[in-house]
């Protein structure tokens, strides 16, 4: 095994032809973690404790999309959501069955979000829309709907407490109180020039970062008059910068790097 895993770390492994991972999400509790894949399947594991501080997966639920599955999120410690190319949001069960239905965007949902909070899940598509539904009420239609102007295709999303952060295809950052969910609080563009693939919302809510396919990611604040502590840089590259490689996930962890600023 190479030196860079110690013992703790889990390698699970995936059927044959497995297609890649867009997505990854774990339980409140960490007993489980979900996939979402490009081969359009959502799979879910039990993770178990072994000896000396080792672990294992087990395989406990799976279901197929009609298209590749882009997003997945566990609301609770048994109940994960997922969507995709297929346009459907559907909820799933750690204990396995058919999956249910919630929602249905008007193209491709590229991120996912279940928002405990609000007991909510949180949609966004090139439908240039961001959905919230409610799985208590089966397959309906949205329980409310934030839409974006023409052309604006929602590529992620993050929230924290009543905060959602959504980054779009023109390189902005739509800020939305989830208390008043039909409305932007704020829209700002980002320094970052090439098109955005992920965000992540601090834990006090107050700033976010964001990474491009371009190899970088900006610091940026939500309180306007800290608009010049906000920066970008450079990461993700090898080779003297010669290549450079997609953002696709980015974690608030970054919030420790507020008190230096």
């Amino acid at each position: 095994m190479p030196d860079r895993y110690d013992y703790t770390d889990l390698l699970v492994s995936l059927p044959p032809n497995t297609d890649t991972i867009q997505a990854v999400a774990f339980s409140p509790n960490n007993d489980f973690v979900a996939a979402a894949s490009w081969d359009n399947n959502v799979r879910v594991w039990r993770l178990n404790k072994a000896m000396f501080g080792a672990m294992t997966a087990d395989p406990v639920a799976s279901y197929e999309h009609a298209g590749p599955a882009l997003g997945v999120d566990f609301l609770d410690n048994t109940r994960f959501f997922s969507a995709g190319a297929d346009w459907m949001v559907m909820m799933g069960s750690v204990e396995g069955g058919q999956p249910t239905v919630i929602g249905e965007h008007k193209g491709p949902i590229m991120t996912l979000r279940a928002v405990r909070a609000h007991n909510l899940v949180v949609t966004g598509g090139v439908d240039n829309t961001v959905c919230y539904w409610d799985h208590r009420q089966g397959k309906s239609s949205a329980a409310s709907m934030c839409e974006f102007s023409r052309g604006e295709r929602v590529y992620a999303l993050d929230v924290r407490g009543s905060t959602l952060v959504v980054i779009t295809s023109m390189q902005r950052v739509h800020l939305i109180d989830l208390r008043k969910p039909n409305t932007t609080k704020r829209t700002m563009d980002t320094p970052l020039r090439f098109q955005l693939r992920s965000v992540g919302v601090f834990a006090d809510e107050k700033g976010w970062v964001v990474g491009s396919v371009q190899g970088r990611c900006a610091i940026q604040h939500a309180d306007p008059d800290r608009s010049k502590d906000s920066f970008a840089y450079r990461c993700h590259r090898i080779n003297n910068n010669e290549d450079v490689f997609v953002i696709n996930a980015v974690s608030p962890l970054a919030l420790f790097l507020l008190p230096l600023l």
